[in-house]
């Protein structure tokens, strides 16, 4: 009867163990699909002119102040801060984890203030769990 319960108390562990390590490669799955999109996003419209759009905004009701401008906040990433991402996750696909972390590491480190700096953590922190 002891073995039994050992042995039952073993398993659960091991399937527990199991369960954890599928959890962290599903949420570093969510993580990349996530980011890849975002690169997406901030580049697709890189090469656009700006000057020839338009962008009409109001709110119905609302009271009007002609000195003041409207405020659109344009993300502002680097070319080498995308480029240590994009490498990044492309590394991720390759499994090459260690070359992933290296350059999310250094784009921490040299853009500590970047749009991406928090998608790098949450990488970081993601690869890192996987590697335990």
């Amino acid at each position: 009867m002891k073995r039994l319960v050992v042995f039952a108390i073993l398993m659960l562990f091991l399937s527990a163990g199991a369960m954890a390590s599928e959890g962290i490669k599903d949420a570093l799955s969510v993580w990349l699909k996530n980011v890849s999109h975002k690169l997406k996003m901030v580049t697709k419209g890189k090469d656009d002119k700006k000057e020839n759009r338009e962008a009409i905004a109001g709110v119905k009701g609302a009271e009007q102040n002609v000195d003041e401008g409207l405020y659109w906040k344009d993300i502002s990433i680097s070319k080498e801060e995308l480029t240590l991402m994009e490498d990044a996750l492309e590394h991720i696909e390759k499994g090459e984890r260690k070359k992933a972390i290296e350059n999310m590491e250094r784009l921490l480190r040299e853009y500590p203030e970047s749009p991406l700096a928090e998608d790098a953590r949450r990488g970081l922190k993601l690869l890192k769990a996987e590697e335990r």
